[in-house]
């Protein structure tokens, strides 16, 4: 497990509270609730800037776009 990710306990417990899933009708597939969710909890216990968000939690902007949701 990375540091600032959820365990899988932690997301059993609030995996249910998030959006379903969109099917994608055509062009690229998003990523799963919980990179993205992991992907906000990296930058809000880091403080680094959007841009600097590492790329395993796919770019920076989507994340960005579901934090914002």
């Amino acid at each position: 497990m990375k540091r600032h990710e959820l365990t899988e306990e932690q997301w059993n417990k609030v995996k249910e509270l998030l959006p379903p899933e969109k099917p994608t009708h055509g062009g690229r597939p998003g990523k799963d609730n919980r990179v993205m969710l992991n992907g906000i909890l990296y930058w809000l216990n880091t403080g680094i800037p959007w841009r600097d968000l590492p790329e395993r939690y796919g770019p920076w902007k989507s994340v960005y776009t579901r934090f914002r949701r």
